[in-house]
C-alpha cells in the first residue's frame, strides 16, 4: 500500500521538520574531487545495545547520521566525511531513505 500524494507530503515535511528541528550542526567534506564541503544540518543516533543489527554490524557507539536529500551539492558517498561537534566521521555505508518511491534523504 502507498501513500496518496497527499500523504507522502505529509510525511515528507514531517521528515524535513524532525531533521531540521532536532538535528546537530554539521560539515560534509567530500572524499573524491572536488572535495566540495557544506554546513548542514543531520539526524545523528549512537547506536545501542537495542540496535542488535547494527551493534553487531559497526559495534555500540557507531554512529547513524542522516542527511536530508539536497542538503550537499552532490550526493554523499562512502568515504565522505562528517564533522559534528569537532568529531570527524567517514562515511562506512549510505542507503537512500525514500517516500513513495521519492528519495527525501539517506543514512
Amino acid at each position: 500500500m502507498s501513500l496518496t500524494p497527499g500523504q507522502a507530503a505529509k510525511v515528507k515535511g514531517a521528515f524535513l521538520t524532525t531533521i531540521n528541528t532536532l538535528g546537530v550542526p554539521a560539515t560534509w567534506k567530500q572524499a573524491k574531487p572536488p572535495a566540495a564541503s557544506k554546513e548542514i544540518t543531520v539526524g545523528f543516533k549512537t547506536i545501542g545495545k537495542g540496535d542488535e543489527e547494527l551493534a553487531n554490524a559497526y559495534g555500540v557507539g557507531g554512529k547513524i547520521i542522516t542527511i536530508i536529500d539536497g542538503s550537499t551539492p552532490s550526493p554523499p558517498e562512502k568515504f565522505d566525511r562528517i564533522s559534528v561537534l569537532g568529531v570527524i566521521y567517514t562515511l562506512d555505508n549510505v542507503n537512500p531513505i525514500h517516500i513513495n518511491g521519492m528519495v527525501v534523504g539517506c543514512k
